[in-house]
């Protein structure tokens, strides 16, 4: 009610002096109107309302409307008689005042019965009131005797002051911007007590706060460079919304009525935990009010305390939030979240409660996790971990282990930055799907020669008539380059990659690809022979560099990643020397002495096969985007996301063979399952999607053996026998990316 009174105080007209400007038209911030409760009697329902108005006489110069708080209303002079049906609760009474220069003054007045026994005796209400200095004096009267000792007052003023005394009282505020409710108490030697409330508000006083068209608009304003069409949204302060409807005429000084089309429903307009107040909380966190929703689950990092929160919250003018009977104030009073939903009452001002829930979610340890864990760190002597777990898109589990910096003695944490090898191959694969997805890209264009995408851009013509027959789902399937692109090669006697080749470590990227072209011809027809491939998914880097004119990275970082919260400080390609790493980023350990060693070789050459560094939450991120389910949008239609994962067939037609990789994935003939397994000397990442699950691994060393079989294993193993009530209930993600 209080949002909608200020509704009927808005008034446009044209200025006189010129017929291209409006003026917000407000009245004085000096009130003129008083009007109080002249008896109130619980047994009948009866009420009389009386009061004036300095501005002028109760004459038809001047009128009263009156909105009795129970659907009905009236116009009148005071006093006026009222006969409420339910004694049981409280009303506000609005009561407006028309001026003929349609200046227009309101004022509110509490109808309370449940604090009357039979017949209240006492009467208070506002003698003025002054918005520019904050000063209001409010006077009364009590029928039961004069102001003696032997009936004495107490004023509670609403903001948190209260005192002794009799009437009439005065009050300076401070917050001229809002309203309060002052209680007047008063107590009769026989201990029988009275009381009545009084609202002060100055927000009637100025209708600041109004935007037009979505421009904020001051007090009394002039609006030199618009009119006010009809139908224009103006939005006010408190959150509603009203229609103007009418035309306007300069000459005649025409004014739109104002309907209210948006309305406040439930009185809660902001609740927020303020880390000033709050201080376990890592950051603020705001809710996103919505008047049709009546329960809240806020996730918070792991190891926040929430035994004793104190929320920040506004409602309603003349609404009451209480738990469990108490009432409470904002960035004041604590609640314990521990046990679980705490429910909150609003009672607002036409006596109507409404109830929301907060929920607090926070990660706690779960023993089979930290088990399995810790018993693969153990095994293979890991320094140091991160795991992802997420189920139906949501971010249920997230910690990290260990050590990043052994020297330095750094933990794990979330935020801690690993290479994750080839699983750069898997997020090329996303990003070419997502051209393709775009029609910018046809999985079976060609790639080399003329025609092709890249034309002649790397290595010496003429080609090998079966380097011209690949096409981008070769590159991206690993059935191009066959042998002769293999990650591995018999070279001097070594079998060795060629961005590894001893040669040509100190080449470009441009330059190794070209080598590899003119030095390791392809002999083979593609398709015909699946060999996993680094050098096959950097050309599609490049691909995908021609088609955007993008750098590959940057292309990923803002078409990709970007729109779903990932920050390029985050996830990037990485750099080959110690001194290169990025803040956050760990330090790599290989426990095998030779030629292959952590920050022996630029990788960032290897971009789009094996560069990348990131967080395994931001891991997680990306593939809850291109998983095929509908909570969070993909980042292609689930048409391209199957192309993605279906194995590729391949062979000499018709002896096709389905193979164990997508276009940028290894995929499962037999579940719903899609990979990527990464290393590199003191690195190794694990990212799956399996049955509503992903898993998201990063650890700061690589072993042999069984190491990643394990890794594998270690998927099922962390959520063996679990339920998803074993998880946190909120999503993580709400942490992370803001």
């Amino acid at each position: 009610m209080k949002a909608i009174s200020l509704i009927f105080l808005l008034w446009l007209i044209f200025l006189p002096i010129s017929e291209a400007f409006s003026k917000i038209v407000v009245p004085n911030a000096n009130r003129t109107l008083s009007a109080w409760i002249q008896s109130i009697n619980r047994t009948t329902g009866d009420v009389i309302i009386t009061g004036g108005d300095t501005r002028g006489p109760s004459t038809p110069t001047l009128t009263f409307t009156w909105v009795w708080g129970d659907g009905t209303s009236n116009n009148g002079f005071f006093p006026q008689t009222k006969k409420y049906a339910d004694k049981n609760r409280k009303y506000v009474v609005k009561v407006i005042s028309n001026y003929p220069n349609n200046e227009k003054d309101s004022v509110e007045v509490v109808v309370d019965f449940t604090t009357v026994t039979t017949v209240r005796t006492l009467s208070a209400w506002v003698q003025s009131i002054n918005r520019a200095t904050g000063d209001v004096i409010i006077t009364g009267v009590d029928s039961r005797g004069p102001s003696t000792p032997t009936l004495t007052f107490t004023w509670i003023w609403g903001d948190g002051t209260s005192n002794n005394g009799f009437f009439p009282q005065a009050k300076k505020y401070v917050d001229k911007n809002r309203n309060y409710v002052v209680k007047v108490i008063s107590n009769y030697p026989n201990n029988e007590k009275d009381s009545v409330e009084v609202v002060v508000d100055f927000t009637t006083l100025n209708l600041g706060g109004v935007a037009v068209s979505g421009i904020q608009q001051a007090a009394q304003t002039l609006i030199s460079t618009q009119t006010i069409p009809p139908n224009t949204n103006v939005t006010y302060q408190a959150g509603n919304s009203i229609k103007l409807e009418g035309t306007f005429n300069a000459k005649t000084g025409s004014v739109f009525k104002a309907e209210i089309i948006e309305n406040i429903t439930n009185g809660l307009l902001s609740f927020s935990f303020l880390k000033a107040i709050n201080p376990t909380l890592h950051d603020d966190i705001i809710l996103n009010v919505n008047p049709n929703r009546s329960s809240y689950l806020i996730t918070l990092p792991t190891g926040t305390d929430i035994s004793a929160l104190k929320p920040t919250f506004t409602i309603l003018p003349l609404s009451e939030l209480k738990v469990n009977n108490v009432s409470q104030a904002s960035g004041v009073t604590a609640q314990d979240f521990r046990n679980g939903a705490v429910t909150y009452r609003i009672t607002k001002e036409n006596a109507i409660s409404y109830d929301f829930t907060i929920e607090l979610s926070v990660q706690v340890n779960i023993l089979t996790v930290e088990d399995a864990v810790k018993a693969f760190m153990t095994k293979y002597n890991v320094p140091g971990m991160s795991v992802a777990i997420t189920k139906d898109e949501r971010l249920v589990y997230a910690k990290g282990y260990g050590l990043a910096d052994k020297e330095q003695g750094l933990p794990v944490t979330n935020h801690s930055i690993f290479r994750v090898g080839s699983v750069s191959k898997a997020i090329t694969g996303v990003a070419a799907m997502k051209l393709v997805n775009e029609g910018r890209l046809n999985l079976d264009q060609k790639v080399f020669g003329i025609g092709g995408i890249l034309g002649s851009t790397y290595g010496t013509q003429p080609y090998t008539p079966q380097l011209e027959q690949i096409t981008v789902r070769h590159l991206l399937s690993h059935t191009a380059g066959s042998d002769a692109w293999n990650h591995l090669w018999t070279y001097n006697p070594t079998r060795i990659d060629p961005f590894y080749q001893p040669e040509w470590i100190n080449l470009t990227q441009a330059q190794v690809l070209s080598a590899t072209i003119d030095n390791r011809p392809v002999t083979e027809p593609p398709g015909t022979k699946m060999v996993y491939s680094n050098v096959g998914i950097g050309f599609v880097g490049r691909i995908i560099e021609k088609i955007t004119g993008m750098s590959y990275e940057k292309y990923v970082q803002d078409s990709i990643l970007k729109p779903i919260g990932i920050s390029s400080a985050s996830m990037r390609i990485g750099k080959g020397t110690l001194a290169e790493r990025v803040p956050n980023e760990v330090t790599y350990y290989n426990p095998y002495p030779g030629y292959d060693q952590p920050y022996a070789f630029p990788i960032e050459r290897m971009d789009a096969q094996g560069a990348w560094i990131t967080t395994s939450i931001n891991l997680a991120k990306l593939l809850v985007h291109a998983d095929g389910y509908t909570n969070k949008k993909d980042i292609f239609s689930n048409t391209n996301r199957q192309q993605m994962v279906t194995p590729v067939k391949y062979g000499i037609a018709p002896n096709l063979i389905s193979g164990w990789y997508g276009l940028g994935w290894f995929v499962s003939q037999n579940s719903d399952a899609y990979w990527h397994s990464g290393g590199l000397a003191g690195t190794a990442a694990y990212w799956m999607r399996i049955y509503g699950w992903t898993f998201a691994i990063c650890i700061n060393t690589r072993e042999g053996g069984d190491f990643y079989v394990d890794i594998d294993k270690l998927c099922y193993q962390m959520t063996n026998n679990l339920t998803l009530n074993t998880f946190i209930k909120g999503d993580q993600f709400d942490v992370y990316y803001k």
